[in-house]
């Protein structure tokens, strides 16, 4: 049967469910097998395709199954290649049974297909299939011995537990590895031969913690069949073991074996010398919850090293367990600074309302890092209760402790605080003014404003009244009323000295919107030259076009030359920014131009011109090809409108390219006028 039919046929088969006749399925089997015969790697897979099919729709079908693994044993006890070979040690993997046994047993000696025949042998059920492996470990060495060792290890075969004994003495350390590693994953009913193996002195160091890791997973054994005194008593004597990660998971297990007994251990081994001990108790911090264990960790903090106490401290806020908070607040007592730290820093993470007070006490203090640690603490302590708590230092009589909790509740962003802080703002002590406006700029909701424009209003000095207009503008942009925003902004405009009416400008000008424009277009007109600067200024950098007809305004009116070359820089940017027409941003650009007096300004309106493909844009760009100080940015928007237009006004595009190529060196900018050239039909 040709190739392509086995394939319709099999196709058909599988996808419509469709019978095929007596007949045909054994043409398909020949056909396939046939082929499979001749199959080495690298050659024609269409037999591998085919016959995995089969195997893949024989699922329940024990008659289909059988007749296949019979043609595939067929083919392992043939002259077949080792491709073909491999391929049905692997689909004996899924479908052998302990009839295919006797035909895969003696390929464990083969070195190029023991690997295959294994993978076969250790996924087929029954103990035929354990038995050929077990009776392997007698005819095989080096490489093939271990692998069958490791086959015996993954079906857990309790009855290969002697014979795997036997080898743990080998005098090959690999064997002798992998059949303690087989061991343990057969689990506690090889603890007898491991513990001898471990009592040895003899044993190598790789075969002993080969043997150590064995006893572990034995141990877990136990462990998951409720025999915690036998686990633990395994825990025990690998604790002593001369491997330090073996020695850490020893100490746990040993732990966790006891349950809540366990934690004594875990006390026994902060104040233990030896450092893998303490390291594993650091590990089961973070694991093992239960206020018995967080008990077992604090009580020992004031009799560690300083090192010590701080790991210990770390681990305790990693656990987030309020039963250490009494332990943690009095560690920030500690005379060294990284143990109050450390404390601190775990009390941010569990600490409750209850913390606050020793918190804002260290939050007031002399020491910058810890003050600093503590007020962030404070900060990040969970609960409303804790808001309160805080709120309530606002009428204490130490300034620190004011300014402290002013901070706090603006990190924390206590909404309703914010009258109270609204009035620290007037305290007498500049820096509790200051920290209260700054938490104003956090809290403050839209019914503060008026009065954080008073504040502004009779802002006692420059700085004050700087950091006051840093939180109205974050009030403001924090508000999602913007209109009401900008009323009560504007509002202190008619009352305002020019300091204070600058702030005010500048904070309408964050704002934007028509009304905030309205106000700035007034200051213009100002009596005051520091107030009109401000408002130029603003409106220079005013985010929308609606400000481009002022800025022209000025651009061509102001008497001041600086304002005219801002005006006119903002005027540019708008173009540049505007979703107008070409035609209207031709004209713009035009009049912009005609407005320049300096090459600055001219290169801002040639970045803009290079982005509107028009012929009347190349003709704007052209006479400032020759001139000095505009040369660079007019070449480069010259052959980036060309590009564009070089289709449909030919003529121009390649004149102006001729200009191009006459006044730039740069090589980029040559190449592409000489492609506009072409285009354009210019030899």
């Amino acid at each position: 049967m040709p190739r392509w039919r086995v394939v319709w046929t099999l196709l058909t088969a599988i996808l419509f469910g469709v019978r095929l006749s007596a007949a045909a399925d054994k043409a398909t089997l020949d056909a396939a097998f046939a082929q499979l015969a001749g199959y080495d790697f690298g050659g024609d897979a269409t037999a591998l395709t085919t016959i995995g099919n089969l195997v893949t729709a024989s699922y329940g079908k024990a008659a289909e199954r059988k007749e296949l693994a019979s043609r595939l044993t067929g083919v392992l006890t043939s002259a077949a290649p080792r491709g073909a070979k491999d391929f049905a040690c692997r689909q004996l993997a899924i479908i052998g049974t302990a009839d295919e046994v006797p035909a895969l047993a003696p390929l464990l000696a083969d070195e190029q297909l023991s690997h295959m025949a294994r993978y076969a042998l250790e996924r087929i059920p029954g103990p035929e299939a354990e038995e050929a492996l077990r009776q392997a470990l007698r005819k095989v060495q080096g490489k093939l011995l271990v692998g069958v060792i490791n086959s015996l290890g993954a079906r857990r075969m309790v009855a290969a537990v002697d014979d795997l004994a036997s080898l743990l003495s080998s005098d090959d350390p690999a064997v002798a590895q992998a059949a303690a590693a087989a061991l343990g994953k057969i689990g506690p009913s090889a603890l007898g031969p491991l513990e001898q193996a471990w009592t040895q002195p003899s044993t190598p160091v790789p075969v002993r913690t080969a043997v150590a890791d064995a006893l572990l997973r034995c141990a877990e054994g136990l462990l998951a069949e409720g025999k915690r005194d036998e686990a633990a008593a395994v825990y025990d004597r690998l604790i002593r073991a001369d491997v330090p990660s073996v020695r850490i998971a020893a100490a746990r297990g040993a732990v966790l074996a006891r349950q809540a007994a366990g934690a004594a251990l875990l006390g026994s081994y902060l104040e233990s010398a030896d450092p893998e001990l303490f390291r594993a108790a650091l590990v089961l911090a973070r694991e093992v919850p239960g206020q018995e264990l967080t008990k077992a960790l604090t009580a020992p903090l004031d009799r560690l090293a300083l090192e010590q106490r701080i790991h210990v401290l770390e681990a305790l806020g990693d656990r987030l367990d309020r039963a250490a908070t009494s332990a943690l607040l009095a560690q920030t007592q500690h005379g060294d600074k990284q143990v109050r730290l450390a404390a601190i820093r775990a009390l941010a993470r569990l600490g409750d309302a209850a913390s606050v007070p020793r918190l804002m006490e260290l939050a007031a203090g002399d020491d910058p890092e810890v003050a600093q640690a503590a007020t962030a603490a404070l900060a990040n302590l969970p609960g409303k209760d804790a808001d309160a708590v805080i709120q309530a230092f606002l009428g204490n009589e130490n300034p620190k402790v004011r300014r402290a909790a002013i901070e706090v509740l603006g990190h924390r962003r206590v909404a309703t605080a914010a009258p109270a802080v609204l009035r620290a703002a007037a305290d007498a002590d500049e820096s509790i003014r200051l920290a209260a406006i700054k938490a104003l700029g956090e809290i403050a909701d839209l019914a503060l404003l008026p009065g954080i424009v008073a504040l502004l209003l009779n802002a006692s000095s420059e700085k004050e009244r700087l950091a006051i207009e840093v939180a109205l503008a974050a009030a403001c942009v924090r508000s999602s009323n913007r209109e009401a925003c900008l009323a009560a902004v504007a509002a202190g405009l008619g009352s305002a000295k020019p300091e204070a009416k600058t702030s005010l400008l500048r904070t309408l000008g964050r704002l934007g919107g028509e009304g905030a424009l309205k106000a700035v277009r007034a200051a213009l007109h100002d009596p005051l030259e520091s107030v009109r600067d401000v408002a130029v200024r603003i409106l220079a950098d005013w985010p929308d076009p609606n400000a481009g007809n002022d800025l022209l305004a000025l651009a061509k009116t102001s008497q001041s030359k600086t304002h005219k070359i801002l005006a006119l820089r903002g005027y540019i940017r708008l173009i540049a920014q505007g979703d107008s027409s070409p035609e209207e941003r031709l004209a713009a650009c035009n009049e912009a131009l005609s407005l320049a007096e300096r090459d600055e300004e001219r290169k801002l309106v040639l970045g803009v011109l290079g982005g509107v493909p028009r012929v009347d844009a190349l003709a704007m760009v052209v006479p400032l090809l020759a001139q000095p100080g505009t040369r660079d940015e007019a070449v480069a928007a010259a052959v980036a409108i060309a590009e564009k237009i070089v289709g449909s006004h030919p003529s121009q595009a390649a004149d102006a390219m001729k200009q191009v190529l006459a006044n730039t060196a740069s090589a980029e900018i040559q190449q592409r006028a000489k492609e506009v050239l072409q285009r354009a039909g210019v030899k």
